[in-house]
């Protein structure tokens, strides 16, 4: 069956025992505005950066949408917004022709097109709910009606499965050729790449061969050719998968690099704020940005610079772009230490740090985002733990507020988007000991209720991506795991609007 959420008027209750109210309008009246940047940018600003990372852009967030800046968008500006807007609706009959299916149409098949064969209905239920649809119609919204309106959010009780190969880590939607693919890097040494047909379909996985020990990756157009390209990274190496430009990639190019310890996450940005991508990677106790050379076939810069040093356990950056500058800003994640340091950067892949903030005492981090949660034009940041999520609130002045808990344990990766199509962004975090989705709906100022799960076979996830993976408006989920037979999985919501 499906699952509808949906945002109701004060005092108007819900029409179905299934459906939640993420976020009750005090005026009942409609919401057709529209957000402070595209969903999945990770930022609110349109590319993440506010964003951060997840977008991939290129520009330092990582999301990876194939548009050739990395940013996951599939816009190919870098901005990371991936702008698949991803309203989702929900489910609202009560059309009163008597016939009980609630379609409207009186033959009572529930389809809707009025011929009594049922032959237009969901083999999966539908719930329903009243919404602050932007409608002028009177009519009430519904899951699997076509249509993506303002507040509503319908997804799938059930996952769509694909298997990835041996042990699934992370993962990118990114465009290697005119749709949106999936692209897993796995424990097996291996990359899966699923393509996309524009519709929601995809081919069984693709494997690539990368170093063993592989387990970041980003996307974007390294080589300047104006096709996206991908990046993965292990302990002391990267390499770098070229796009010949039909959406095939060529083999793995690996460069060696300063690798003290294990080596944690990748993400390509621009340093100086040209066309060329830069590297930014962690590496336990350092952070480091490779100037690119842009042009041609992808080099590593002359110089690999050394930024942060002495960290606790560094493993997880994001772009944070606060000061309009135009050269890339980042926030890192401290594991052991339950801090984040936020750094700025002078347009020349070197950085100098200007804060730290402490998140949580007793903690281990396990991620971190950039994204404008309150629509202020500031990038605020979303911090996973071992227990929580944890929101920070950027103030004018670029410090933050006080650090804002949202439970969800074994938070392992979070991204943000407008999930339920009503002009905020939302967030969608993996959970390594429940083996669910935590959707958390915004009320609009950078506040969130409780989570709504999204369930899947396993008890461990560890990573998720938002992208309209079909075109149909509605932001759907995507999430990796290993099952029991040591199968990775590509686990993808897709919602029925």
């Amino acid at each position: 069956m499906f699952r509808s959420f949906a945002r109701t008027a004060l005092g108007t209750a819900l029409t179905a025992a299934a459906c939640f109210d993420p976020n009750p309008s005090t005026d009942g009246a409609s919401d057709s505005s529209t957000g402070p940047g595209e969903p999945n940018d990770g930022g609110g600003d349109g590319d993440g950066d506010g964003d951060g990372d997840g977008d991939g852009d290129g520009d330092g967030d990582g999301d990876g949408d194939g548009d050739g800046d990395g940013d996951g968008d599939g816009d190919g500006d870098g901005d990371g917004d991936g702008d698949g807007d991803g309203d989702g609706d929900g489910d609202g009959d009560g059309d009163g022709d008597g016939d009980g299916d609630g379609d409207g149409d009186g033959d009572g098949d529930g389809d809707s097109d009025g011929d009594d064969d049922d032959d237009a209905t969901s083999s999966e239920a539908t719930t329903e709910t009243d919404s602050d649809s932007s409608s002028t119609t009177g009519s009430d919204p519904a899951c699997e009606d076509g249509t993506v309106d303002a507040g509503e959010f319908c997804a799938p009780a059930a996952p769509e499965l694909h298997a990835a190969g041996g042990g699934a880590i992370r993962l990118v939607l990114t465009e290697l050729d005119p749709h949106l693919d999936i692209v897993t890097v796995n424990t097996t040494g291996t990359i899966s790449i699923f393509s996309g047909d524009g519709v929601g379909g995809y081919s069984p996985a693709s494997p690539k061969t990368v170093p063993a020990d592989a387990h970041s990756i980003d996307a974007g157009d390294m080589d300047q050719d104006g096709d996206t390209d991908l990046i993965v990274y292990g302990p002391g190496r990267y390499s770098v998968l070229s796009n010949q430009g039909d959406g095939t990639l060529g083999n793995a190019a690996t460069f060696d690099v300063t690798s003290i310890w294990g080596g944690s996450r990748i993400r390509l940005g621009q340093a100086d704020g040209n066309s060329r991508l830069d590297v930014f990677y962690t590496e336990g106790y350092n952070t480091y940005c490779i100037r690119g050379s842009g042009g041609g076939e992808w080099e590593a810069g002359a110089s690999q610079s050394e930024q942060l040093t002495g960290g606790d356990g560094w493993f997880e950056l994001t772009e944070f772009e606060y000061d309009g500058d135009g050269f890339l800003d980042y926030v890192v994640a401290s594991r052991w230490g339950g801090e984040i340091v936020t750094a700025q950067g002078n347009g020349d892949c070197t950085f100098d740090e200007f804060g730290s903030t402490v998140v949580c005492n007793a903690c281990e981090l396990t991620g971190v985002h950039a994204a404008d949660l309150n629509a202020d034009n500031e990038p605020d940041v979303v911090v996973s733990s071992d227990t929580s999520l944890w929101v920070l609130i950027t103030r004018s002045d670029g410090a933050f507020e006080a650090p804002v808990e949202l439970v969800w344990d074994g938070a392992d990766h979070v991204q943000s988007g407008d999930l339920d199509q009503d002009g905020d962004l939302d967030l969608a975090a993996a959970s390594t000991t429940t083996g669910s989705i935590g959707v958390f709906f915004n009320a609009g100022d950078g506040s969130f209720g409780d989570p709504i799960p999204l369930a899947t076979e396993v008890a461990s996830l560890v990573d998720v991506a938002l992208a309209d993976i079909n075109g149909d408006g509605a932001l759907d989920v995507a999430t990796t795991y290993t099952d029991s037979e040591d199968t990775g999985r590509v686990a993808l919501f897709v919602m029925r609007p």
